[in-house]
């Protein structure tokens, strides 16, 4: 009998610090930082989004269950300043001791330049990139082997943008990446996980300052190489579909974990993996009362 593999799929889970002062931003990035944008979005729009105590549960929740593997599909902070990556280190470290935790950078990671020179999100989470010492130039993307049947592969696509921009731009050489594949796990189930949706529910719309460039690309790269799930967030909802008229790729979007309400719109993935097949649990969190 075959071994089965449990995968986690969060996403958009937006550490903070609540403690930041306006005043203590404005004197640390001056006024016409991206950062003081994004501030006054959170406390105005979007803290009411992600409370620390659904959060809390969340992580509770994956101290007391077993699996193998968790994946982070971006948005780990909010401003991708040090100390939200600091407090997340400190919060996520029983996960990263309990197994093997992975993550792909979301445009909040690298919200600012100063996040990515350096690359604070790989500074800090060194251990939680395995797929780096499995990639080398020719190769063109970067994946981790799951077991002898499954394959995970990541595509960058988070870089900075200028204010009121959260758009996406493809880091990795899909064309170098295609050849790859073909040629190395033409048989394997395949799993890629990126930020960025690729395709959408018919109810939902993705503003143009918001979406993935190229995003044409990222989809032919998916069907065409028939990845069977494909892993991401960015927007705050939680779904399971397939492109129009194919049976692959599941599309996962676990970008509703930390939403402060269990409605439709939350929750995230349960994937058990046995051989080349898989199964998939969508996971809510109950309100607390």
């Amino acid at each position: 009998m075959e071994k089965s593999i449990t995968l986690f799929h969060v996403s958009d889970i937006h550490f903070s610090d609540d403690s930041l002062l306006l005043r203590d931003l404005i004197r640390k990035e001056g006024v016409l930082s991206k950062r003081i944008t994004g501030w006054l979005n959170y406390k105005i729009n979007r803290r009411d989004h992600f409370q620390v105590e659904t959060r809390n549960r969340l992580l509770n929740f994956l101290r007391n269950t077993d699996w193998d593997y968790l994946i982070f599909s971006g948005d780990l902070t909010t401003l991708s300043l040090a100390q939200e990556f600091s407090e997340a280190r400190k919060q996520l470290e029983p996960l990263i001791q309990k197994g093997t935790v992975i993550m792909t950078p979301g445009n909040h990671d690298r919200y600012t330049k100063n996040a990515l020179n350096p690359d604070l999100m790989a500074r800090t989470f060194s251990d939680c990139f395995p797929f780096n010492q499995h990639r080398s130039p020719a190769e063109g993307i970067r994946h981790l082997e799951l077991s002898d049947k499954a394959v995970l592969f990541e595509i960058d696509m988070s870089r900075p943008r200028f204010h009121h921009s959260s758009r996406g731009a493809i880091q990795t050489d899909l064309k170098v990446s295609t050849a790859f594949i073909t040629r190395n796990y033409p048989d394997r189930l395949k799993l890629v996980v990126g930020h960025y949706p690729a395709f959408l529910p018919t109810d939902v719309k993705e503003g143009v300052m918001h979406k993935l460039a190229g995003k044409n690309r990222l989809q032919q790269f998916l069907v065409s190489n028939r990845i069977d799930i494909y892993l991401h967030g960015h927007i705050h909802q939680t779904w399971q579909i397939t492109p129009p008229n194919k049976i692959r790729p599941l599309c996962l979007n676990a970008g509703g974990c930390c939403r402060y309400t269990s409605g439709p719109g939350s929750g995230f993935h349960k994937i058990t993996i046995t051989g080349n097949r898989y199964e998939i649990t969508r996971i809510n969190l109950p309100n607390s009362n």
